[in-house]
């Protein structure tokens, strides 16, 4: 699978795919040819400036996996790598939460304020199969929240806290 040959879905196209609550890998699917090609295919999508977008979720190119990618602002601000997660767990540090603007390239034109956590720790799988607990901050934790509400059905648009 190319990254040409991946076709976002959208709510208009398909809502009820982007509300299913995305499957577990096991060691064996992670290790398979198919989520390798998904994977980088996901990777190459994501570092195409002219797709735009900073996170996609497997669900969002219609394999309900829990797998993401993301841009890691952290890393390098200018430059982000793409990185994966698969199998994430998200917990929150502290109590701090931060309202901004969020669009998903499941929802065409449409954009809204949504509150959330300002750091967070995650454990992921990451593409090589090897297990990460690391902690982000400002805009990647809020990318990472974004794609991890996909994981669970969830949309954006549904935390919005202002008119869209």
């Amino acid at each position: 699978m190319k990254k040409d040959e991946l076709k976002i879905v959208t709510v208009l196209e398909d809502e009820e795919l982007l509300r299913e609550k995305s499957s577990k890998l096991t060691v064996e699917q992670i290790e398979s040819e198919e989520v390798s090609q998904l994977i980088h295919a996901m990777k190459d999508y994501l570092s195409d400036e002219k797709n735009g977008g900073v996170g996609l979720a497997a669900i969002q190119v219609g394999r309900p996996l829990a797998i993401f990618a993301f841009k890691n602002f952290e890393a390098d601000r200018k430059n982000p790598p793409v990185q994966i997660a698969i199998n994430p767990q998200l917990s929150p540090i502290g109590d701090v939460m931060e309202t901004d603007k969020e669009a998903c390239l499941s929802i065409p034109g449409q954009e809204g304020q949504v509150c959330r956590y300002a750091r967070i720790r995650m454990r992921y799988v990451d593409e090589s199969g090897q297990k990460v607990n690391e902690n982000f901050e400002g805009f990647t934790a809020r990318i990472i929240q974004h794609e991890f509400d996909h994981l669970n059905g969830v949309l954006f648009t549904d935390k919005v806290e202002d008119d869209l």
